[in-house]
């Protein structure tokens, strides 16, 4: 738009440099950028600018005086943002937005533009103040903080696609060397092993797959190795229920809460149902309150049918309780046993609940 003289009382202000007014000197002193446009004229020129300002936008006083108050809009400028600018300054409302400006010369900068509406004594909005505020070098860094992020996420990912790839052919091994002992405890522990070493290369591939940096969705971990261990189960004699809620969890938790919920299982579908008896076993998980809450319960044959305590199995999940500060209780299901875990969550993973 073309060239406006200011309003004669602003103008008078502007050339004596308002020293006899306080406010009008704070306005030119200030080291934020600052403009003022005249709410009242039609395009609301700009009547006022501090020397702030002239400096970031790299032109003099007499270029800015008259222009619009997004006169430093460029080519690659968002046109809704300036659409948005555009209507909040008609309306006499206050808003703030980044934008992509232009400094005299082609030089282009992001721009924080808050807006904020003057109003006389009669409640009209006379003014419109437009503070603004180079914001280039923190938008870059937070660019480039995004970007080194989603590389050391990628890296951590490739890092536990390997893990899991090489964890596979242990298990693979182990399964091997399985095949070529007599020995059945001996073959039943191997067997034990692999499963085992399943459960985290699980959690790897889980781990590999997820979005949400530094987290993981226990319910998914819960299903496959549910899914996992039920592969070598007669699923006409036994019926695997799962009811689960998705659960963030932190990733350092991961290989604790899938040996523990493989430990948990295993025994279940192992021990539960001998010599042919059907039943089921159902696992519900999910979030409560400030607690992970996991349940298998299932209806064979009741704690006395489990084997004794100091079996490795019971060992082993004592030891990964401890590791996930977990409370664990075994019960009586009449009939069949129920396990309760309850994983407690710290702050950070009950707020990615919401």
């Amino acid at each position: 738009m073309g060239m406006q003289s200011p309003s004669p009382d602003l103008a008078s202000a502007r050339e004596s440099g308002g020293l006899d007014d306080p406010f009008a000197a704070a306005f030119r002193d200030a080291r934020l950028a600052l403009t003022l446009a005249d709410a009242r004229r039609p395009g609301h020129p700009i009547v006022f600018v501090n020397d702030a300002f002239l400096a970031m936008a790299g032109c003099s006083r007499e270029e800015a005086v008259g222009r619009d108050p997004l006169f430093l809009r460029g080519p690659d400028t968002d046109a809704g943002d300036v659409a948005r600018l555009v209507a909040a300054v008609a309306k006499g409302e206050g808003l703030e937005v980044e934008i992509l400006a232009y400094a005299k010369g082609g030089r282009p900068f992001w721009d924080r533009v808050a807006l904020s509406p003057v109003r006389d004594a009669a409640g009209e909005v006379a003014f419109c103040l437009v503070s603004h505020q180079d914001v280039s070098e923190s938008r870059l860094a937070a660019q480039a903080l995004a970007a080194d992020l989603a590389q050391r996420t990628a890296l951590l990912q490739e890092v536990d696609h390997r893990v899991k790839n090489s964890l596979q052919i242990v298990t693979s091994l182990v399964l091997l060397k399985s095949r070529r002992v007599q020995d059945p405890g001996a073959q039943r522990a191997l067997h034990g092993i692999a499963e085992r070493i399943s459960a985290l290369s699980l959690v790897h591939r889980l781990l590999y797959r997820s979005d949400a940096a530094g987290r993981f969705d226990a319910a998914q971990l819960i299903e496959d190795l549910v899914d996992d261990l039920a592969c070598g189960v007669d699923r006409e004699r036994i019926t695997v229920a799962l009811d689960l809620r998705p659960a963030l969890v932190s990733a350092g938790k991961a290989a604790s809460l899938a040996l523990l919920v493989n430990e948990s299982v295993a025994n279940a579908l192992q021990h539960a149902f001998p010599d042919g008896r059907p039943g089921r076993l159902s696992v519900r998980a999910g979030p409560d309150g400030a607690v992970l809450s996991i349940l298998v319960e299932d209806d064979g044959v009741g704690l006395s049918g489990e084997p004794p305590r100091e079996a490795f199995g019971y060992t082993l999940i004592e030891i990964l309780a401890k590791q996930l500060r977990a409370e664990i209780r075994r019960e009586d299901a009449a009939p069949g046993t129920r396990i309760a875990i309850a994983v407690p969550l710290d702050a950070d993973e009950i707020n990615a609940q919401a």
